[in-house]
């Protein structure tokens, strides 16, 4: 979401770019290490204390869905897609 013409709108890809500028959101040193496996930067990877980084990404619907306008089928689908989807689970070092 973003402020656009005094409201907050849905823009593709602003979520993820926000993300990705937050470091307790994604750890950019261990994506670095990760080119080989995911060259396209697919991923975004949580940073955790106990050498275990979980990777994620971030699912944009095309149209975009907004909460003020999504039905109970809308979030259905979300949980759904959420539930087929397993998290990635990456052994990292700690140098």
């Amino acid at each position: 979401m973003k402020v656009l013409r005094n409201a907050y709108e849905p823009v593709a890809n602003f979520l993820l770019s926000a993300l990705r500028g937050m470091n307790i959101m994604h750890d950019t040193q261990f994506a670095e290490t990760m080119n080989e496996i995911d060259p396209a930067k697919s991923f975004l990877y949580l940073p955790l204390a106990n050498e275990e980084c979980i990777a994620y990404y971030i699912k944009e619907y095309v149209p975009l869905l907004d909460s003020a306008n999504m039905t109970f089928d809308n979030y259905i689908h979300i949980a759904l897609d959420i539930k087929a989807r397993r998290k990635f689970l990456i052994k990292k070092t700690i140098s």
